[in-house]
């Protein structure tokens, strides 16, 4: 059924948005220095915030995904929307700023974490692995549209227009995700593995995450 490339759609779309919230200030980290009257290594922090509270969130937002899905996805697109639109009632307030960065920042790992249940809920099997492929796309494209399109915005507008933009894009992302899982899932959540352990306890998972945590680094580390 078409619907569930619409529901695609619109995980893209804010999965895009919270890689554009999280990086809006790294083009234009100098610029944004003397707007919000802060040093370039603090307006960097605003970044850094994302992966920090990620790393701590992760795991139990992956349980509570686990176990009500639909609700942790939709708070996940509620904290994105929301701290997109909130950056805009003090635009030149770096403490504010930091604030509305903390609650996207909290919405990201319950956006992202998304992906793989939402393909296996909403997709039959030989199409989950191209679902989950397009849904990790748009957090590429968003990081490319918010490098274009952050110093061009601005250029033209200031601080204020680029986080109206954003913000804006945010909130349409969350309200298309929100109205998009509304719809019941096409296929049933799988059982657990007879036997299947804790995943902390499993070998395999420390392996990926050594494995994760250097080729993360790595690009991170080039992005920056």
């Amino acid at each position: 059924m078409k619907s569930r490339w619409a529901i695609l759609a619109a995980y893209g779309l804010l999965a895009a948005a919270t890689q554009m919230l999280w990086i809006t200030f790294a083009p234009i980290t100098t610029q944004v220095a003397g707007v919000l009257h802060a040093g370039v290594g603090a307006v960097g922090n605003l970044a850094a915030i994302f992966p920090l509270i990620y790393v701590v969130l992760a795991l139990p937002t992956g349980r509570w995904l686990d176990r009500s899905f639909a609700a942790a996805l939709r708070t996940g697109a509620m904290l994105t929307g929301l701290g997109g639109l909130m950056r805009l009632i003090m635009p030149h307030s770096f403490d504010w700023q930091i604030f509305a960065q903390v609650v996207i920042a909290a919405g990201q790992p319950l956006v992202l974490n998304g992906i793989t249940k939402l393909a296996a809920r909403y997709f039959p099997e030989a199409e989950r692995a191209t679902a989950i492929g397009l849904g990790t796309v748009a957090l590429f494209l968003g990081i490319m549209i918010a490098m274009a399109l952050g110093p061009l915005l601005f250029s033209v507008g200031g601080i204020s227009l680029l986080l109206w933009v954003e913000g804006l894009f945010g909130a349409v992302g969350a309200l298309a995700l929100v109205l998009a899982v509304a719809r019941p899932p096409s296929f049933a959540d799988p059982a657990p593995a007879q036997g299947s352990v804790w995943l902390p306890k499993e070998p395999l998972l420390w392996k990926l995450g050594a494995l994760l945590f250097v080729g993360m680094g790595i690009y991170n580390a080039f992005a920056t």
